[in-house]
């Protein structure tokens, strides 16, 4: 059992709630608040995660409410002191396409993800944050996808040096750049390209677990039923896994045209064997990533 100091909590006012589209086409309520001083950092906004917990909370416009810097970091609206004056309105249409929305469970989603701009320009950044390639911002993403040149991931692959020269603030040194930074991401781990794919609940943790099994083509054969019994997997994950990939094959096919997945490199008997590791706290000679992936290597 590890215990954590908590941050700072402090009251403050809500003035509004955003709502910001996800790159799975999940749109998230956004409190923003009147600046309150929290563990040496102003605190504007935090995340409220789904209309579940905004309803949960009764948040309302101009509330007195409670934040905290979870573990000193994470801005969280933890509760309501005192209501507000002007209900939240759910929107009934998307934030970014103005598609109708549609709620399932707890969440709100846009009806259509595939074109909405907000939800593709957050998919091209997941996949050049989670594949390493440098130097693409969601200023130029948006400006590549706006133009009509990158329209999904596999199409970062495509791109000349004529393509990127047609951006506006676009230079010969900085479009060489960012070709070489491209091509030094064309071989990846397999565990790292699932997680790339963008697809609902599949991130580090099951992108690893399936990547064990050393083959997209053993990972794409795999049931739900498979899927669920493995330890930390369960059926929801399972389910949404199993899914994605199914509507991402043709994504998928585009991709690995342009992409070599490097093969896993397991070794089933070592001085680590049967053991089990937990690194917390700060090391003297590395940081704890770094020693956890050698362990595992």
């Amino acid at each position: 059992i590890a215990y954590k100091f908590q941050g700072d909590s402090g009251e403050t006012i809500l003035n509004d709630v955003e709502w910001s589209v996800a790159r799975t086409g999940v749109i998230t309520p956004v409190a923003i608040v009147e600046p309150v001083l929290l563990s040496g950092a102003k605190v504007r906004r935090a995340s409220l995660h789904n209309i579940g917990i905004l309803k949960k909370l009764g948040i309302t416009k101009g509330a007195k409410v409670v934040m905290m810097r979870r573990g000193g970091v994470i801005p969280n609206l933890e509760s309501v002191i005192e209501k507000g004056h002007g209900e939240i309105e759910i929107p009934k249409k998307c934030p970014s396409c103005g598609s109708p929305t549609k709620i399932e469970e707890d969440f709100l989603y846009c009806t259509t993800p595939k074109s909405c701009v907000q939800s593709k320009i957050g998919e091209l950044s997941h996949f050049v944050k989670t594949v390493g390639i440098d130097g693409f911002g969601e200023k130029l993403l948006v400006r590549l996808y706006e133009n009509g040149i990158v329209t999904d991931s596999s199409e970062l692959y495509e791109l000349t040096k004529d393509d990127l020269l047609s951006v506006e603030r676009m230079g010969d040194t900085l479009a060489d750049k960012l070709l070489n930074n491209i091509n030094s991401r064309r071989t990846m781990s397999l565990g790292v390209f699932l997680q790339s794919l963008g697809i609902r609940e599949l991130g580090k943790h099951a992108g690893k677990i399936l990547s064990e099994f050393g083959s997209l083509e053993k990972v794409f054969a795999l049931t739900e039923d498979e899927l669920s019994e493995i330890h930390t997997i369960g059926p929801v994950i399972a389910r949404e896994v199993v899914a994605g990939l199914r509507s991402k094959s043709k994504f998928i096919e585009r991709l690995l045209k342009y992409i070599k997945i490097k093969k896993n490199k397991i070794k089933n008997e070592g001085r680590f064997s049967g053991k089990s590791f937990l690194f917390t706290g700060s090391l003297m000679s590395m940081e704890r990533n770094s020693a956890q992936k050698l362990v595992e290597e």
